[in-house]
């Protein structure tokens, strides 16, 4: 973040070659994230031991102390908590509008449009021009600051299509989902949470489609949903009605409100199927 706003050298490809104090951190975390998502990806079926015990295993090879390697994993796993937040309440809210489109379209798709129709974080990470540009027609100087509009990304005339304002995934059957929109970013500051965060909304998602169902009671359209305009990123505030999904003998009620604890209360009960004290009968 120093170097985006302060380093005026920053600003030149050249620089993150340098052999700098920060290009030494960076490139060093980056390594090592890589090897944390190759165990992400692990498949626990080709390993009799499993994913968490070769990280353990991994972790006795290196002198870290314990309490180092324990806070390094808890920030990691929840790192970026709000916008996991308010990803899941997209999903639950698109979910609740268009369940039975999930049956026959890929879920990577589904959740692409999701995002499309509603970023989760309006804008990019200001970048910084290290030549002189010309962009439809506009010339841009050296050394001028951009900041992408994420909204206007996912309705521009670029995408040749004139359904923009309507909820349909199989659209990515036709096209590149990375030409046109950039959930995660690019390059060497692109998140590193991006297979995490992946990962977790396809199986929240599936989980919750195949296991609960929901309660035909439900808004109709966005216009039942209300938006908090305090937050920076658009988060569905609550419904007109709360959602209610049902398994067993249980159910669930979830209008986005308290944000924080119901996302935890949720996540535990779809998660694991036990009583929580957002659970009623």
């Amino acid at each position: 973040m120093y170097n985006i706003f302060n380093n005026r050298y920053a600003k030149w490809k050249i620089y993150r070659f340098l052999r700098t104090d920060v290009n030494y951190t960076l490139n060093r975390f980056h390594n090592n994230w890589n090897k944390v998502l190759s165990l992400a990806s692990h498949n626990d079926s080709v390993s009799k031991q499993g994913l968490y015990h070769k990280i353990l295993e991994e972790f006795n090879k290196t002198d870290i102390e314990w309490e180092y390697f324990s806070q390094t994993l808890a920030e990691i796993i929840f790192a970026n908590k709000d916008v996991t937040y308010s990803a899941f309440c997209w999903l639950i809210t698109y979910y609740s509008l268009y369940p039975n489109i999930l049956s026959n379209t890929n879920v990577g798709n589904y959740i692409e449009e999701i995002f499309r129709l509603s970023p989760i974080f309006p804008t990019s990470m200001p970048k910084i021009t290290t030549k002189d540009l010309e962009f439809n027609g506009r010339k841009i100087n050296k050394g001028t600051k951009i900041i992408v509009d994420f909204f206007e990304m996912g309705k521009c005339k670029d995408w040749k299509m004139n359904d923009l304002n309507k909820f349909r995934p199989e659209r990515f059957d036709e096209i590149d989902a990375n030409r046109f929109i950039n959930r995660f970013g690019y390059g060497s500051r692109k998140c590193p949470g991006k297979i995490l965060a992946n990962t977790l909304f396809k199986t929240i998602l599936l989980h919750l489609k195949n296991n609960w169902k929901l309660i035909p009671q439900r808004p109709t359209s966005l216009s039942d949903v209300k938006i908090n305009p305090a937050k920076s990123f658009l988060t569905p505030l609550h419904y007109v009605w709360p959602l209610k999904f049902h398994l067993n003998n249980q159910s669930i009620y979830y209008n986005c409100l308290p944000l924080a604890e119901q996302f935890e209360n949720l996540f535990v009960a779809i998660s694991i199927n036990k009583r929580s004290p957002f659970l009623t009968n």
